[in-house]
């Protein structure tokens, strides 16, 4: 009987560790939490500070005793109420928000595999597409094909619709090619 409780402790042991660890490993970010806990107290605060401004108005036989509870509790209540929707509201927008910008990252990714497929399938038997992409990428940086805006971090080619139609292009060199980001759009390194 001994063993049978021996081996319950030594499992629940464990269980109890990564429960108490959990929330610190289990991706919990204040940074998009706060606002629910921020609207869900705001909320029954306005609430409740409306009903005891009701409360306290209905006991009052004279209008002067009845004002000061239907400002204090009323409008307090109803701040309260509309300030703790935003919250609710706000959480919702970045939300969505994020679920956006998580389904752009999947196109993205689906695309690129996509072109790497076709440029594979198009791709013919001298040099492997990734290194004759590549050698096509050194050669336009030597010829001077690539291009960016004077305070840019980023280069392009010169057919990029970013920066077709801009007046002040600089030519990138090999030299600055390694400190810069190739554009996502135009994918000059690709």
């Amino acid at each position: 009987m001994s063993s049978v409780a021996t081996q319950t402790t030594t499992t629940a042991r464990p269980r109890l560790r990564d429960v108490l660890a959990g929330p610190r490993d289990s991706g919990l970010d204040l940074r998009n939490t706060w606002q629910i806990v921020a609207g869900a107290v705001l909320v029954p605060l306005g609430f409740a500070a409306i009903i005891l401004g009701w409360a306290g108005a209905a006991h009052g036989r004279v209008d002067q005793q009845q004002i000061p509870y239907i400002i204090s509790g009323g409008l307090l209540g109803l701040a309260g109420v509309i300030i703790g929707g935003f919250f609710f509201w706000a959480h919702w927008l970045y939300r969505i928000y994020d679920q956006a910008d998580l389904h752009h990252q999947a196109v993205l990714r689906e695309q690129q595999e996509f072109n790497r497929a076709v440029l594979q399938a198009l791709g013919q038997g001298g040099l492997p597409v990734a290194a004759a992409a590549a050698g096509e990428a050194a050669g336009a940086a030597a010829a001077g094909e690539f291009v960016a805006t004077p305070s840019g971090t980023n280069y392009h080619l010169r057919e990029c619709p970013i920066v077709a139609n801009h007046g002040s292009l600089k030519t990138v060199t090999a030299a600055k090619l390694k400190n810069m980001k190739p554009c996502r759009i135009c994918e000059p390194g690709s």
